[in-house]
């Protein structure tokens, strides 16, 4: 047998058979014999006894871990308390315990954990209980909290998740299952996602049945999480990115809850086939919000078109940046290159959600619309729950439910596995249908023929925005009359848009100055010239800033607010860009590597701000922020 493991130490293996059921405490008093074993830096092989007689056998592995193992993250909460917690999600928990990494090997667990009287231990598990027990070394005697859980439903052993730290929790109102929300204790943070969690699991029980766990909490993370959520089963981690009082991360709630059916209930056969929790995910968060807030048919329709169009510049601009076998949804059978979903520069681009995403969207809209789509969704969960599933399954039961759809050749499960899931890209043509009978106007157009009155508001914003700079910068005789005109406009878009306009808004001024600046590399005085009055002023910018104030806004926004400081070096918010790395440091890697290429103060500040967190980041992060620094010296 062959176990994944990772910096643990290794004392002994032993084994015995017919024993007790494995969620039962451990005891000592049982008879064990050992058996050899080997390890390696990245795996623990045990050789099994020969004479078994098909009996059921309990292996015993006494180990100890390292503080410093891959599995655990020590940091602090925003309150500056010790905080730990485990990332089994991205590394299988394999410097935790000895582990087999297959999604079809699970494990059930008991566990007790000792921390502090005054701090509390989460689990992805069932809750046993919590004792007051003394602990004695050579020096002193102390009093210690011992919590204890235990898992009887065989799941993933990426999906044992721990966290212990202080916190102050909220019960919320009695619903179909417990909800608790835990955070720091001087936070406001849970009660803003107290007032989306219990609506959004309402919803997603209407629209997909009943949540697989007999209980739902809710964590919200320290800055040094690298994600913005985690589903694990009964518990969920939540980025503390999240809790914006714009409500515009909202979506990514109800995404980690869509992960309850979609990741835990029904899983992937193969860790490669990531999209099939990930792509469903990232489909239904839309969905469940939709739904919940009562946002009628065509408001849908008029947010959808923007959220595609965010979206859709998302993956173009990963799959710009992306090697061709990081593209593919999964790899072909056979096919050498390394599979995404096992590369950890994956988490780095966002490919394997937003391809997925388009794909299901162009399948709803064959089906007949997402309504029509919802219902077979929740036909596809009750077919495959708590089972394994391929792409191909998937693909089959959905062309099974809508025969009429099937064109062998043309549009089959062959077809789709081949243009969307083994092959790098997006098949353009298919979008292309999609976007323009969903009537969807991407690009700059003349406001004046934008149907989509949210797109032609943000249209009317962007020449507003233009037109204040280049009167601040011309200084015309009418200047203040324009200025007072554009500022005017923007302030009514700032009072009354919805978070994605916003966020559409900068991605179309970050584009018109990153044009600017690739038209000012010409080795000509034109271009040059030129340069001089294509990008946002000084003036201009601080006038966005009072009208917007973009640091009260989502991070989404702010990310964007970012890249446009960037790009036009406006000093005054350099200190903001270096609290927005230290504070949303799951979504701050592009904003590093930005200032890292961008000047010689706009490097040291990228430098400072990672010299100031990496201590507290994740491990991962902090090794694409040291890969970013030295690819960029000199």
């Amino acid at each position: 047998m062959i176990l994944d493991c990772c910096e643990i130490d290794v004392k002994s293996v032993e084994y015995q058979v017919q024993v007790e059921s494995s969620t039962d405490p451990p005891t000592s008093n049982l008879h064990f014999e050992p058996l050899p074993f080997s390890i390696t830096p990245v795996s623990l092989s045990i050789a099994l006894p020969q004479n078994r007689n098909h009996q059921t056998q309990k292996i015993r592995v006494s180990y100890t871990t390292h503080q410093n193992g891959p599995s655990l993250q020590w940091c602090l909460d925003s309150d500056n308390n010790p905080f730990v917690f485990t990332c089994g999600a991205a590394c299988n928990n394999r410097s935790l315990f000895p582990s087999p990494d297959a999604p079809s090997e699970l494990c059930t667990y008991y566990a007790m954990v000792q921390v502090p009287s005054n701090y509390t231990v989460l689990m992805s598990s069932t809750f046993v209980r919590q004792l007051e027990v003394s602990e004695s070394d050579d020096f002193q005697t102390c009093i210690v909290s011992q919590w204890e859980y235990k898992l009887e439903t065989p799941l993933m052993c990426s999906t044992v998740v721990l966290a212990a730290g202080k916190f102050r929790s909220s019960s919320l109102p009695a619903m179909r299952i417990p909800i608790t929300i835990y955070g720091p204790v001087k936070s406001t943070s849970v009660e803003m996602l107290s007032t989306f969690i219990p609506q959004y699991l309402t919803t997603a029980e209407m629209m997909l049945g009943s949540v697989p766990f007999s209980r739902y909490d809710a964590l919200i993370m320290p800055r040094a999480f690298s994600s913005l959520g985690m589903q694990n089963p009964y518990l969920a981690f939540f980025s503390q990115s999240l809790c914006s009082k714009d409500r515009g991360m909202r979506n990514r709630v109800a995404h980690e809850i869509a992960h309850l059916y979609f990741g835990l209930l029904i899983g992937p056969r193969d860790w490669n086939e990531e999209w099939l929790s990930e792509g469903f995910a990232t489909y239904m968060e839309d969905r469940i919000v939709y739904k919940a807030e009562g946002i009628n048919e065509n408001q849908q329709k008029l947010l959808t078109q923007i959220k595609w169009e965010l979206k859709f510049r998302t993956l173009q601009n990963d799959i710009q940046n992306t090697e061709e076998n990081m593209q593919r949804l999964m790899p072909k059978v056979g096919d050498s290159s390394a599979p995404c979903a096992l590369d950890t520069s994956h988490r780095c681009h966002t490919i394997h959600y937003v391809k997925s995403y388009f794909l299901l969207h162009l399948l709803a809209q064959k089906a007949g619309g997402c309504e029509i789509f919802d219902k077979f969704l929740r036909a596809y969960v009750d077919r495959y729950q708590n089972k394994l599933v391929s792409s191909a399954d998937f693909l089959d039961f959905y062309f099974a439910s809508f025969p009429q759809l099937r064109n062998v050749g043309v549009f089959d499960t062959h077809v789709v596995l081949h243009s969307w899931v083994y092959s790098p890209g997006v098949p353009s043509d298919a979008l292309d249908s999609m976007f323009s009978q969903a009537g969807c106007q991407f690009g700059l157009f003349p406001a004046a023929k934008i149907v989509n009155p949210l797109v032609r508001d943000v249209q009317v914003a962007y020449d507003s925005v233009l037109t204040l700079n280049r009167t601040l910068t011309e200084s015309a005789q009418n200047a203040t009359e324009v200025a007072r005109s554009c500022v005017s406009v923007l302030q009514h878009s700032a009072a009354t848009w919805e978070p994605e306009q916003l966020c559409l808004l900068l991605d179309k001024l970050v584009d018109w100055v990153g044009k600017s600046e690739d038209n000012s590399s010409a080795s000509s005085a034109s271009a040059e010239q030129e340069a001089s009055t294509t990008v946002l002023s000084s003036s201009c910018l601080s006038l966005l800033q009072q009208v917007f104030a973009f640091w009260e806004r989502n991070p989404e926004a702010q990310h964007r607010w970012c890249e446009l400081v960037i790009k036009c070096k406006y000093e005054p918010d350099y200190p903001n860009l270096k609290k927005f790395l230290q504070d949303h440091q799951g979504m701050g890697l592009y904003v590093f590597g930005e200032l890292l290429v961008s000047g010689v103060c706009e490097r040291e500040l990228a430098v400072c701000a990672y010299n100031a967190n990496k201590h507290t980041m994740d491990r991962e992060l902090r090794t694409r922020c040291e890969e970013l620094i030295l690819q960029t010296e000199g």
